[in-house]
Formats: C-alpha cells, sequence, structure tokens
C-alpha cells in the first residue's frame, strides 16, 4: 500500500466523519494508515474481510499485519499466524488480482527473510512477487522487488545480478505512478549496494538525499532506521567520530522508548562496524554483543547472524585469536547452511587472516581459497567490514605474488552439451537434437525456463508460475511432472536408462554440472572470471568468442527469453568494452574492431558502441570507414527514435572534418 497517498486522500473524510461511521475498507485503511500500525485491530479486520469473502481486502489486512510485527521490532513469534494467513490466501491466487498476489508474496517473502531468516525462501517469493507484479503492471511493487530480492542476493554473493536488477529498475524512479516509500526502499538498497561494494561516496550521497526528504522523520521503522544504518556504514570507512556518535544519539531516541528491538540491534551492529573500522575493537565487541542480544529478543534469526561475523572481527583484532578461530569455525557451517554465502566466504577470510597470524601460511591458503570457493563463480573474496588494505595486506602475506587464476573451459567432455547462442541444439551423447525437432513445446520450453533461471536449484512453483500461470495448481503440478519425466528421456534410445542429468531434489530442479554444460552459462562465468582477475586481452577474445549468436535468436515467445537475450547481450557489450579499454592500454586497437562491428549489429541503438567504434577507426587510420559508421548510426537513430545522433558522436564527426 502506498501509505503516504492513502493518508492524504483519508485526511478530508476523517476531518468530517469518525471511523466508525466510515464504510469498512475506508475504515481497515484509516487504521493500517497509522505510523505504527496496531496488530490487534489487523487481526480483527482479517477476521472480518473472510468472513465476507472478499479477498482483495483480506490480502490488504494480512499485509498490514505482517507490517505492524516487522515495524514494531519485536516479538517475531507473532509471524506464525500471519504467515498461515498468507499461504491460505496464496493458495487462493487464481481468484485474487495479480496486484494483491504480487504484494502477499512480497510479505511472505518478508517473514521468511526476518523471522527464521531462510534466504532461498525469500528469493523464491520475491520471484513469484515479480511475475505477478510485472502482471498487474505495477510501476511500485517491480521496483520494490528490486529492492527487496537484492538483499537475499547480497547475503547468497551475488552482487554481479544485484547490479543488473538495480539498474533495470532504476527507470521506475522517474515514474509518477511509483509510491515515494518504494522508491525510498529501492534507494536505500542501492546505497547499500554502493557501500559493499566499497563506493563510499556514492553510498553516502544516494542515502543523504533520502535523509533530506522533508518528511523523513515521519517514515515507517524501517525505512528510518535502515536509512542511518546504511549511513553509519557509509561515513565509518572515513572515520568520522563525531558524525557517528550524531546520528547513533538521534536514532537511540527513536528506538529505545519503542523497543523496537529488532532495529535497535540493527544500530548497535551499525556501531560496532563503524568502531571495527576506526580502530576501536573493544567498542566493536561490546556492541556486537549488544546487537546479537537485541536480535535474540525480536525473535529474528538474520538479526543474530549478522553481528556472528561482526562479534569474531572484534576479537581477532583485539587478539583473543583462540576464542576467533573457534567462533568463526563454528559460525561457517550456519551461514552456509541459512544461504549467508557473503558472510560464510568473509568469515573464511577471517580464518585465513588468523592462520597467517600464527605463520600457518598453507592453512591460511585452504581457507583463502575457501572464501572463492563460497561465493558465486565470477564474484570477487568479500572485504566485509574489512579496509582494502586489510585485505591487500593478507594477500601479499600469504601469496609471495598474486596467482592468476585461470578460465575454466569445460575440463570435460560432458555427456549433454546444450547451445543456446543461435538456435536451441542438444547433444546427449551421440545424438543431436535441433530445435525443429522437438515433438512438443512444454519440454523444450521447461529446458529453456531452466538455462534462464541459471540451471540451478530453480523451484517448482517458480517454474509452475513461469510455464503455467493460469492453471489450477494441481493441474499444473502434475504438468510439471510429466514435462521432467519427458526431458530426462530426451534423446535416450528406448529400452535403456537416461542419463541423470536432469537432478530433482526437494521441490527444486537442476541441470547436472557433472554431466551437462550449457553454452550460455560457462560464457557467464568465464567473462565474471576474466574481468575479475583482469586477464588480458587475448583471454577476454577467446571469453568473447564464445558469445556466436544472440540467446535464442528466433524465439519471441515468452517474455522472459527475450529478457535473458537481452541480459546476455548487455554481457557480452560489457566484455567488449573491456576489450576496448585493454586494446586502447597496449595500443592495438585494431582487435577490438570486429567485436565493436558484432555489438553494433547486436544492439544498433547503442550509441557507446558506436563511439568507440569510431574511435578505434580514427587510431587505426580508417577514416572513410569512421564516417560510414556515422552515417549508419545516423541513420538507424533517425529511422528508429526519430532523434539524431548525440554529442559524443557528433564530436567525433567534427573532429574528423577539422582534420581532413
Amino acid at each position: 500500500m502506498d501509505i503516504p497517498s492513502i493518508a492524504v486522500h483519508l485526511a478530508p473524510l476523517l476531518a468530517v466523519r469518525e471511523i466508525s461511521f466510515l464504510p469498512a475498507r475506508l475504515a481497515f485503511l484509516a487504521d493500517a494508515v497509522q505510523q505504527q500500525i496496531n496488530t490487534e485491530k489487523m487481526d480483527f479486520w482479517f477476521g472480518f474481510f473472510m468472513k465476507q469473502n472478499d479477498l482483495e481486502a483480506s490480502c490488504a489486512s494480512a499485509g498490514a499485519g505482517i507490517t505492524s510485527i516487522w515495524d514494531s521490532g519485536y516479538d517475531y513469534g507473532r509471524y506464525t499466524k500471519w504467515f498461515k494467513r498468507a499461504q491460505i490466501l496464496l493458495a487462493k491466487r487464481n481468484n485474487i488480482s495479480p496486484l494483491a498476489v504480487a504484494s502477499l508474496y512480497g510479505f511472505k517473502a518478508l517473514i521468511e527473510l526476518t523471522g527464521p531468516g531462510d534466504v532461498q525462501a525469500a528469493k523464491e517469493s520475491y520471484e513469484h512477487l515479480r511475475l505477478y507484479a510485472e502482471k498487474a503492471a505495477s510501476p511500485s511493487l517491480r521496483l520494490f522487488y528490486a529492492a527487496a530480492i537484492s538483499y537475499c542476493l547480497l547475503w547468497m554473493g551475488k552482487l554481479a545480478e544485484i547490479e543488473m536488477i538495480l539498474d533495470d529498475a532504476g527507470v521506475f524512479l522517474a515514474d509518477a505512478e511509483t509510491s515515494i516509500v518504494c522508491k525510498i526502499y529501492f534507494q536505500t538498497t542501492v546505497s547499500l549496494f554502493h557501500a559493499v561494494r566499497g563506493e563510499i561516496e556514492k553510498a553516502e550521497q544516494v542515502i543523504m538525499e533520502i535523509i533530506n526528504l522533508p518528511f523523513f522523520e515521519l517514515l515507517p521503522p524501517p525505512a528510518y532506521f535502515l536509512a542511518y544504518g546504511h549511513l553509519l556504514y557509509a561515513i565509518s570507512h572515513k572515520g568520522l567520530a563525531d558524525q557517528i556518535e550524531e546520528i547513533a544519539q538521534r536514532v537511540r531516541t527513536r528506538a529505545i522508548p519503542e523497543q523496537n528491538y529488532f532495529h535497535y540491534s540493527y544500530l548497535h551492529f551499525s556501531l560496532g562496524i563503524a568502531y571495527l573500522l576506526t580502530g576501536q575493537p573493544h567498542k566493536a565487541l561490546i556492541h556486537s554483543n549488544e546487537a546479537v542480544e537485541r536480535g535474540r529478543l525480536s525473535g529474528s534469526q538474520i538479526a543474530e547472524r549478522m553481528p556472528a561475523l561482526l562479534h569474531g572481527q572484534a576479537l581477532s583484532d583485539l587478539n583473543r585469536d583462540r576464542e576467533a578461530l573457534e567462533h568463526f569455525l563454528i559460525w561457517i557451517d550456519k551461514w552456509l547452511k541459512g544461504g549467508f554465502n557473503i558472510i560464510a566466504a568473509a568469515g573464511a577470510i577471517e580464518l585465513a587472516h588468523l592462520y597467517a597470524k600464527k605463520g600457518h601460511i598453507e592453512r591460511a591458503r585452504i581457507y583463502y581459497e575457501k572464501a572463492s570457493q563460497v561465493m558465486p563463480q565470477g564474484e570477487n573474496v568479500p572485504s566485509l567490514y574489512r579496509s582494502a588494505r586489510f585485505m591487500e595486506n593478507l594477500r601479499r602475506r600469504i601469496y609471495h605474488q598474486s596467482p592468476v587464476a585461470e578460465i575454466r573451459q569445460n575440463p570435460e567432455n560432458t555427456p549433454v552439451q546444450i547451445e543456446t547462442f543461435g538456435e536451441l541444439k542438444v547433444r546427449i551423447g551421440a545424438k543431436t537434437i535441433y530445435d525443429r525437432h522437438w515433438k512438443g513445446r512444454t519440454t523444450k520450453n521447461l529446458l529453456k525456463a531452466l538455462i534462464v533461471y541459471g540451471c540451478s536449484k530453480i523451484s517448482a512453483d517458480l517454474l509452475i508460475d513461469t510455464l503455467w500461470p493460469d492453471a489450477e495448481a494441481d493441474h499444473a503440478a502434475n504438468n510439471l511432472k510429466v514435462a521432467i519425466s519427458r526431458l530426462k528421456k530426451l534423446g535416450c534410445p528406448e529400452g535403456e536408462d537416461p542419463l541423470p542429468w536432469i537432478v530433482v531434489r526437494h521441490k527444486h530442479i537442476s541441470l547436472s554440472r557433472d554431466l551437462c554444460t550449457v553454452d550460455t552459462l560457462l560464457f557467464q562465468e568465464a567473462l565474471s572470471a576474466v574481468l575479475k582477475e583482469k586477464g588480458g586481452a587475448e583471454e577476454l577474445i577467446k571469453v568473447l568468442d564464445l558469445y556466436k549468436e544472440d540467446f535464442l535468436v528466433n524465439d519471441n515467445s515468452t517474455i522472459w527469453v527475450i529478457r535473458h537475450r537481452e541480459f546476455l547481450r548487455e554481457k557480452f557489450i560489457k566484455g567488449v568494452f573491456a576489450l576496448f579499454d585493454k586494446a586502447r592500454g597496449i595500443d592495438d586497437l585494431e582487435i577490438v574492431i570486429p567485436h565493436l562491428l558484432k555489438a553494433s549489429a547486436k544492439d544498433p541503438l547503442n550509441e557507446e558502441v558506436y563511439a568507440r567504434l569510431m574511435r578505434a577507426q580514427i587510431k587505426m587510420g580508417y577514416i572513410s570507414k569512421a564516417m560510414q559508421t556515422y552515417r549508419q548510426a545516423e541513420e538507424i537513430l533517425k529511422k528508429e527514435l526519430d532523434i539524431r545522433p548525440g554529442p559524443a558522436l557528433q564530436s567525433l564527426v567534427q573532429s574528423i572534418r577539422q582534420h581532413s
């Protein structure tokens, strides 16, 4: 709900009529727009609307009930009743509007994340939110999805995926229909993302835009406390002790009287990070202990798991090494079990540091490499709550020189080879199944969906909502069961046992990495590895050559295929731009021209591609070709967008004319 807007519209009514004289829905809204929502009232309204069989209003009251607990910051055990209610309503989702279903999936995910701290379950719920938000064409919920799922992806360590999601969702910030509250949550997430990546100035700039809003002090507790918590994280890198204390006092003034344990825990957690980064580990330890205790009182698992890393880091900096070692060895498994890969990786870094301090260099290397293994392939080893100098000193200590990671190019000749750059082609043993040879669409679409969603641990519910969004639940589940069975038998001669390349565990479906290779996945992982390790131009060219054609180039049957095609195309163009920079650095722009030509063919409206292509052509003395490139850009921009080339292209053509 867009609470600020609803409150504005309700104000004239409430000025002339008491709540008791309003129609039921309006009376409910009057209770739900309070700065502190009364949970008992939401309990009443939920029961009332369910008796009336008003499912839309029941969804709204369930969301408000969950919000009231989240806002309160205490006794998150109260979520249990509301979680069951959300499940009851979601079982009736075919009779509820997409907007209400999307919102309800968001509240379900909120419980899963802030209650038991189940990152994977919350991520799956947010994926459902996106599907229904797109059906409802809601810019607010699509922006909220980007903000919310980014927290799940952050704990999973998938920073590259967060960047893509935030970039795509940014267009909704300018939409007049987007809720101001969703905009605030989104910008708060953007700030945290910048801070985690070490872009402190950007992080502070974004969060200050929120805090300087005239109505900031009136925001609900989550938005208020998260904003200040992220600001503390940003400014702690600058060592501004006075400013840290000023912010802390401002947050205490609101958190303590309200007994908001969850957000008070986050305050102590943020202060502990600030003290750790400013060289005061004794204070960091005190605040980490308080954060854990406040988190325990809130009933939130995540509020206990987050400060555990800080606690071990403070022990390490106080040279209480034995305690720190025992602490991290226990907690790494807990973090991994909960899906908190980035914290587990950071814990492995701390163990590497502790063993290096003791002179156990081989063991330090093992844990440093474990940090890389814990993170998704292609992601950098995290430096949570540590400075860049800390990480650099650790690397120098355990490696006399930084090793260059090799790009893994399918080390085994896997029995199942799937090609999706161009047309779909599946090789199973000696048999090849081409796109046109599939007997039906259902099994083929299942394979496409598995590839689009990453090939690993895709939930059955997500596949059902993607492939059979309008089918009854039982019918859709049976469709999936049949499609999986047929896909397992694909290419298998009659009478023989099929290869176990399709893995189904706990209602999640994966493609076996040991038996199956997918070209698009190989491309993404190899590109991330080369860019991460800052490999040379020759290595990057080999990776870019994997991009033979657009993803399923002639398949425009579903929006999710088209979206993935665009995502991979952007990855390719990003790689081409990186190659341009490398080629310019070695004064050999000739090598990038073929890839820029390919990029311009794939994205003919991208002026940045044309600009780099012209610069390379001019540098190599191909003046007429540079002019031809400009005319091509000019023609297609006029035809498709009715605009002229921008300043960058005009400046390049002007420089050519001046030197002619």
